[in-house]
This record gives structure tokens, C-alpha cells and sequence, in this order.
């Protein structure tokens, strides 16, 4: 399994969980939280990565990088549970 920066900002872009892309943002929009992601998986032995493990580190990336709270992190859950399937699908 390789969860690497391009495979993981591809899927950032493809989701547009905050909306920007479609608003017009440049595709580099997600780039340093899709940095974050992958340093912060690269850091886990990966007989340990699950989905519960991506999503949760796509969610804490997130809400640091947004200042996103709690309740809405709650209502873009849904989204990081598709985005660590997507990530987690060969």
C-alpha cells in the first residue's frame, strides 16, 4: 500500500471536502494538508493502518488546517471515511 502526497491529493481534489475547488481555487489547494497526511501516516507501521486510522488523521490534519470545530469536523466525517476507503482501495 502506498499512500503517497500525489495519491493522497489526488483524492483531496477529487473530494473538494471544503468546496474551494469547485469554486475555483487553484488544484494545489489541499497540497500541505495532503503533505500533512502523508508524513503523518508515513510515521505509522503499516501492518497498523486501518481506515479508522486514516480517517481520524485526515480529520486532525483537517481541523487544525481549517480551524475547523468539533461539530463541523462531525458533519465532514462522512467525507474522510470515503477519502481513506479511496485511499486504502487498491
Amino acid at each position: 500500500m502506498n499512500l503517497t502526497f500525489e495519491k493522497i491529493n489526488a483524492a483531496f481534489i477529487e473530494e473538494d471536502l471544503e468546496g474551494f475547488i469547485e469554486e475555483g481555487a487553484p488544484a494545489d489547494e489541499y497540497s500541505s494538508e495532503a503533505q500533512s497526511v502523508a508524513e503523518a501516516l508515513a510515521k505509522i507501521p503499516m501492518e497498523k493502518i486501518t481506515m479508522s486510522v486514516v480517517a481520524a488523521t485526515i480529520a486532525l490534519v483537517w481541523a487544525k488546517s481549517f480551524g475547523r470545530t468539533a461539530a463541523e469536523m462531525e458533519q465532514r466525517l462522512p467525507a474522510c471515511q470515503r477519502l481513506a476507503e479511496k485511499l486504502l482501495t487498491p
